[in-house]
């Protein structure tokens, strides 16, 4: 009767942890679209025609195919006329076992050789909000996001510990990063970026020496499904790879039959789908290259050693150690103490560790590499704090146990004890430090947006935008113009000549890289490349290119964004291949509150108007007010070196204020989207939405 008892009490105690689980799971999805919500009451969406604007520039990515889908334009493997570059590809189908025989090639652009899963669930959810793929891109991630808290739980369950895994879903679905990239808007892999991790590891957890053989091959091929779901979502093979071997050491440790262990593996790799074998031990090299070397180089070998883009990106890179745990529950105090936790929980219940290990050495990632690995680590957190509280209530209700180095006896008292407290715990104490609080922030101001949509109209058919790689996403979707580079080719030689060129002081060598750029792309650099002697030779050659332009609608396009983003821009510009040598200053935005007299006060810089000093010894040498995109009028001091103060104006007071080197000051992309400045006989200006955007036709 006590072993029935206490089974009984166990299902019960699954049941209501499962129902808390659901809860948390709703709850979770509630507060996202809240978040949307609250910011949509203060928003005018007529000033993108009603096009809610994403949280993320990577979600048009998959809205454009949505689209394209819909209208029936999507064309499986078709060249992409939008994306004006090549990148090295295959120039025919070639099976991932038979690669090693075939040479990579620069290719055009080509579309994706399937409809991307999420564009797909875009199409299914734009069914419930009357075919406008933009509104499923707003509810859909918050409805796919918290889903992991479920398999989550259910391992936890399984370890013993049931609130651990309520606790670990709430920590980790509201952790600040994993907020951030899976609120409202955030159309993107990352919603399902835990699930199916958790999922696997789940799948693997459950089998045991005890279970039959036919028992232990359909859990082998649960974990392969899971992967090849998590293949097709987020396609890293390499992923596959350690999965399998995951399998394979906890069927060994577990003293499964060997031969059920070979069954098992091979069972595993076809339902993970067999082409990730060949494919993952290059993405594992890929992975390795970019995440684990102690060594990385601002110039590498990505395609012909140009300066390194990614270390631009400020998502890549690694945080202090403190800030890491503060990116899940701010202040780090409560992630920290989560974090031993886990620690003391992993030292005990080793065995059940190990096919959690893949997710785990992820999380350690975010310690020592991308602040991108946070929200796989944010789970242990909790899991860890959870762990605790079971310890403490198990200690307090099981008079004369160890607390934690012993397995206790569960009860449904006990596990709703349990229950009880952590909801209690992360109600009262960790939600004011997690990002339940904060707001939805469009990922492109409406302004620069509108613009887009106002160039669909202004700009010609066929129209090539030469900008930045950051909107190389959203200026497809919204003009259905092409682009030089985007996000899936922002380490292309192309991303160095559009850096050099906006950097550069001289508007003959920005419109000579332009037509090099037109007329040969990355297979020209290439070649031209190999028949020089140095890079320096080659930025020579391209910078005066001077045969004539053949297309005649080549637009130049600034925008707002790109102020911010021009440090990184100045860093891949101006890099010096000789020297080495490099500088990444960009603009210094300025708050400046009051204006008394001649003296500006901008926080903590003063800066006196009449005599061009500022405090700590800094002066200018030139005062620029602009007005409309124009120079209104300048000051200019008797100082022969200095830097720049540039102010925009707007009714009296002035709306932004930079402080600028005269390297950027010079720049092309200054003179022209600031100042409005240009040669004429090179550049006609098109499109004037000051300060949102700005577009030049390059001329012929």
């Amino acid at each position: 009767m006590d072993g029935k008892a206490n089974t009984s009490n166990q299902s019960a105690s699954l049941w209501i942890g499962l129902a808390i689980t659901l809860l948390c799971v709703v709850f979770a999805n509630t507060i996202r679209i809240q978040q949307y919500q609250n910011w949509l009451k203060e928003t005018d969406l007529s000033v993108t025609r009603g096009t809610p604007v994403m949280a993320t520039l990577d979600a048009y990515y998959s809205l454009r195919w949505a689209e394209a889908f819909q209208s029936g334009s999507f064309e499986p493997h078709a060249r992409d006329p939008l994306r004006v570059y090549e990148r090295r590809q295959y120039r025919e189908e070639v099976s991932p076992w038979l690669q090693w025989r075939h040479e990579l090639e620069w290719l055009p652009q080509l579309q994706p050789k399937a409809l991307p899963l999420l564009s797909r669930l875009l199409v299914v959810g734009s069914q419930f909000c009357d075919g406008d793929v933009h509104c499923a891109g707003i509810y859909l991630t918050p409805l796919l996001s918290s889903l992991f808290i479920i398999p989550l739980f259910l391992y936890c369950w399984r370890l013993g510990y049931p609130a651990a895994g309520v606790l670990g879903g709430l920590i980790a679905t509201f952790c600040h990063e994993y907020y951030r990239r899976s609120g409202a808007g955030w159309a993107d892999t990352d919603a399902l970026n835990l699930f199916f991790p958790w999922i696997i590891s789940f799948s693997i957890l459950l089998m045991r020496r005890e279970l039959s053989r036919t028992q232990l091959v359909l859990l082998s091929a649960a974990a392969g499904f899971g992967m090849h779901g998590f293949y097709l979502w987020y396609s890293r093979p390499g992923l596959a790879i350690v999965y399998g071997i995951v399998l394979i050491a906890y069927l060994f440790v577990q003293r499964v039959a060997l031969k059920n262990i070979l069954l098992c593996g091979v069972v595993y790799l076809i339902a993970a789908n067999p082409n990730q074998l060949p494919l993952g031990f290059s993405s594992l090299s890929r992975f390795v290259e970019a995440y684990l070397r102690t060594d990385i180089p601002e110039v590498v070998d990505t395609e012909m050693d140009f300066p390194e883009v990614m270390t631009t990106i400020s998502e890549v890179k690694a945080l202090p150690w403190s800030e890491v745990f503060s990116s899940i529950l701010n202040p780090g105090d409560g992630a920290v103490l989560g974090f031993i936790g886990f620690l003391i929980l992993a030292g005990w219940r080793w065995r059940n560790m190990i096919p959690l290990l893949p997710i785990f050495i992820l999380g350690l990632l975010s310690f020592y590499s991308s602040r991108r690995f946070i929200i796989y680590l944010a789970p242990f957190i909790g899991i860890g704090l959870g762990y605790l509280v079971t310890i403490v209530v198990h200690g307090l209700l099981s008079v004369g146990r160890v607390c934690g180095f012993a397995r206790l006896q569960r009860s449904l008292v006990s596990d709703g004890a349990v229950y009880a407290l952590v909801l209690v715990l992360f109600g009262f104490w960790l939600v004011p430090k997690t990002a339940i609080g904060t707001t939805f922030r469009p990922a492109i101001p409406a302004p620069i947006y509108a613009a887009l949509q106002d160039l669909k109209h202004q700009l010609p058919r066929g129209s090539r935008l030469w900008t930045w790689w950051d909107m190389g996403y959203v200026i497809p979707h919204a003009t259905g113009l092409g682009v030089y580079h985007d996000g899936g080719a922002q380490r292309s030689p192309q991303t160095f000549f559009v850096a050099k060129s906006l950097m550069d002081d001289d508007p003959q060598r920005l419109h000579n890289i332009i037509n090099f750029v037109d007329a040969h792309g990355n297979r020209g650099i290439q070649t031209l490349l190999d028949q020089l002697s140095s890079k320096t030779a080659l930025v020579e050659h391209v910078t005066h290119y001077k045969e004539p332009l053949d297309r005649p609608n080549i637009h130049v396009l600034f925008t707002a964004d790109m102020i911010q983003k021009f440090s990184a821009i100045q860093y891949i510009g101006a890099w010096d291949f000789a020297s080495g040598s490099k500088s990444n200053e960009g603009y210094k935005v300025l708050s400046c509150k009051s204006y008394i007299g001649d003296n500006l006060s901008c926080g903590e810089v003063q800066i006196n108007l009449r005599n061009g000093e500022i405090a700590a010894g800094k002066r200018l040498r030139q005062t620029v007010l602009i007005k409309d995109g124009h120079v209104a009028n300048t000051i200019d001091y008797p100082h022969d070196s200095g830097l720049v103060l540039q102010v925009l104006l707007k009714d009296r007071p002035p709306y932004a204020v930079y402080l600028l080197s005269d390297e950027v000051f010079r720049s092309n992309f200054n003179q022209m989207y600031l100042l409005g400045r240009y040669d004429e006989r090179l550049f006609e200006e098109v499109y004037n939405a000051f300060p949102a955007a700005r577009a030049f036709r390059v001329k012929r």
